[in-house]
């Protein structure tokens, strides 16, 4: 497998800080952020503030607004990396997004798998063999 090629994918997606972990020998699997734009960021605030009911930058904002929006933004556009880059090289890929973390709303972060296995690879199994 080409594990640098998809590294370096990658990175020109604009992921940030990839950190290879080891697997099983055939499998490339990789944690990285997803970190969120100035206008990425904007549309959420402006998002929350208008659709919500709660006042603005409550607890319940973030939790019921705010992070959601951020976290579907950064699941769509990691789910149409991995897309690219496994028809680009025509090969397996999986990957598990974590919630924003509330105390740091500028970052997504992911765990992707990615095999040449004609087999789909379960990552929810990997993450609990590995105990991520």
């Amino acid at each position: 497998m080409v594990k640098n090629e998809i590294i370096k994918a990658l990175k020109e997606k604009g992921v940030s800080d990839i950190e290879e972990i080891k697997y099983k020998r055939g499998y490339l699997l990789v944690k990285f952020f997803y970190d969120f734009d100035d206008d990425e960021i904007s549309a959420a605030r402006s998002y929350s503030n208008e659709e919500g009911t709660y006042e603005s930058e409550t607890e319940e904002w973030f939790k019921e607004l705010y992070l959601p929006y951020l976290y579907d933004i950064s699941l769509d556009n990691v789910e149409e990396y991995i897309e690219e880059i496994t028809e680009e090289y025509e090969i397996q890929g999986q990957f598990v997004a974590y919630d924003v973390d509330i105390n740091n709303p500028t970052f997504g972060e992911f765990l992707a798998i990615f095999s040449e296995d004609e087999e789909e690879v379960d990552i929810d199994e990997v993450v609990e063999e590995l105990d991520l």
